[in-house]
């Protein structure tokens, strides 16, 4: 899946392009204190809500992302800072709660198969 990211592009945009993808899985836009606490994974969660791209990093250029379903969580995290400046969060779902999906060495196909199917036996 290739979504084209730039000023004006809303995070909600990204997050419906992602979802489509991977219903039980999202991406969150964060708020971080610090490029240090990005990348050491220590933050507080301050999710952004429908914000312009621009308005979280504000020397965004265009480019397109290529997600790929043989990605893992951790490397798309690292990708969206890299690349764009934009800290994001993976999460996946956990029958009512959402958990952070990078903790896990599996791909977002292989996190997504494994929601749905806790999804479906806790519903069954």
């Amino acid at each position: 899946m290739k979504i084209t990211v730039h000023y004006s592009t809303k995070t909600g945009t990204v997050k419906q392009a992602f979802n489509k993808i991977f219903p039980y899985l999202k991406i969150e836009f964060i708020k971080t204190d610090s490029p240090e606490q990005k990348m050491e994974n220590k933050f507080s969660v301050n999710i952004l809500h429908n914000r312009f791209l621009g308005e979280i990093n504000n020397n965004i250029r265009q480019a397109e992302i290529n997600i790929r379903q043989d990605d893992k969580a951790n490397y798309l995290e690292e990708l969206f800072y890299h690349q764009f400046g934009l800290p994001i969060k993976v999460f996946k779902k956990e029958r009512k709660h959402w958990l952070p999906a990078a903790v896990e060495d599996l791909t977002l196909s292989q996190q997504n198969e494994q929601a749905m199917m806790k999804a479906r036996s806790f519903n069954s």
